[in-house]
């Protein structure tokens, strides 16, 4: 159960870190352009 939930977690950190990244590429593009 903790194994799972450390595993859930670590899925979601992830998930924010890719959202992250995409809308700093966003911003960067649209500075950029």
């Amino acid at each position: 159960m903790i194994v799972l939930n450390f595993g859930c977690q670590l899925h979601s950190f992830w998930c924010w870190t890719c959202v992250c990244l995409m809308h700093l590429r966003k911003m960067a593009f649209k500075e950029i352009c």
